[in-house]
């Protein structure tokens, strides 16, 4: 069986194009199997997530050839335990059939007799992309020939070997962009999805990413804005000089929890600045982000005082300090309103901490505003 004309510098600069290319390996794997005379490949990155799905592109074999191997037949692979056994798993290592068993063994095999005769398989040649000590299982590029065919040959193994620098250099360029792309989406999808204000900043407070409804707050100066690239209270909020100050903050890796209202439509928003564990690396990002801040809007209610009273048997006094609070008032303004004494408004704010669990003002608000958007959405 001869070779059919390979233009191999043409071959090796299309095969540094993978990486950016989803589906350049299927160009790839046709022309090696041109070049090569073979009549079936396949391309496996195995996983070992269940989960995640193997990657795999075959060409002239359908989609039971791997099914099959991974469902029975990969624990019977002579050839792998050949490779295994001859310690010819390495990265750009090239295999023959004929150098990880014996002929005579190999026929005798249920894995050649039950297996690959079903998808007319005799002959393999392959290459390690990546080894097993990586984490993703060996990934091979194999071709294959059929029954009663020619053997692949030792010139055939060097062409594949002056390929295989360039090939494993590919496979490694490919799947990083790819992992960076599926992360990526994932990322964008889970985020648009989200129905909040979700913003990622960097150390010195600098705007990374915006989701949808973040973006779209900012165009329409809902809550928040960007002035020189860090965010900013909108001028009609309450309580503005807390919320300045929780932002402005963000670079020091302190977290707050505050619920802002809009003073010109009475609407309502909680606001969440979590600090980003340093030790998590998100791929899709090309350097972590320092904080995430959540902006949720919350529909206005009238009751969630009411329906807070009622549920953790807070006192009349009790609830009306509340309402205050859910209203954008301090402690003091809300004890000047009602009339109280500061030290009375201390007390009665103490014993719903007790009540509801809380320990603090803010954490008193941020369950408010959960109760409220659930009532909300139940109503």
């Amino acid at each position: 069986m001869s070779e059919r004309p390979l233009d191999v510098e043409e071959l090796i600069l299309t095969i540094h194009t993978v990486a950016l290319t989803p589906g350049g390996w299927t160009g790839i794997i046709s022309a090696l199997s041109q070049a090569l005379s073979a009549e079936a490949a396949s391309l496996i990155r195995p996983s070992h997530d269940p989960t995640i799905k193997p990657f795999c592109h075959l060409l002239e074999r359908d989609a039971s050839y791997v099914t099959d191997y991974m469902n029975q037949w990969g624990s019977h692979d002579c050839w792998y335990q050949g490779a295994v056994r001859n310690r010819r798993l390495g990265v750009g290592t090239v295999n023959i059939d004929s150098q990880l068993i014996d002929r005579r063994e190999f026929e005798r095999s249920p894995f050649f007799n039950d297996y690959l005769r079903r998808f007319d398989i005799e002959k393999m040649i392959n290459v390690c992309l990546i080894a097993p000590s990586e984490g993703y299982g060996p990934v091979a590029l194999s071709l294959y020939r059929g029954l009663n065919k020619d053997n692949f040959t030792t010139t055939q193994a060097k062409l594949l070997s002056h390929l295989a620098p360039h090939l494993t250099v590919a496979a490694r360029n490919y799947w990083a962009a790819q992992s960076l792309r599926l992360l990526a989406n994932a990322r964008a999808n889970a985020l648009d999805a989200v129905t909040a204000g979700v913003f990622a900043l960097n150390h010195s407070g600098q705007v990374m990413f915006a989701n949808r409804m973040g973006e779209d707050m900012i165009r329409q100066s809902a809550w928040i804005r960007v002035l020189k690239g860090r965010l900013a209270p909108t001028a009609n909020l309450h309580p503005l000089d807390h919320f300045a100050a929780a932002l402005s903050q963000v670079s020091s890796g302190i977290g707050r929890e505050l619920l802002i209202t809009d003073l010109a439509t009475g609407a309502q928003a909680q606001v969440s600045i979590v600090p980003f564990p340093v030790d998590i690396d998100l791929g899709c990002w090309p350097t972590s982000p320092y904080s995430l801040i959540w902006v949720t809007p919350i529909a206005p209610r009238r009751d969630v005082g009411r329906d807070m009273a009622r549920l953790f048997h807070l006192t009349p006094a009790e609830q009306r300090i509340l309402d205050k609070l859910i209203a954008g008032d301090d402690l003091l303004e809300a004890a000047a309103a009602l009339r109280i004494s500061k030290h009375t408004a201390r007390t009665q704010l103490k014993s719903m901490f007790r009540k509801t669990g809380r320990r603090s003002q803010g954490q008193l608000l941020m369950l408010a505003a959960r109760i409220a958007t659930l009532t909300s959405t139940r109503g």
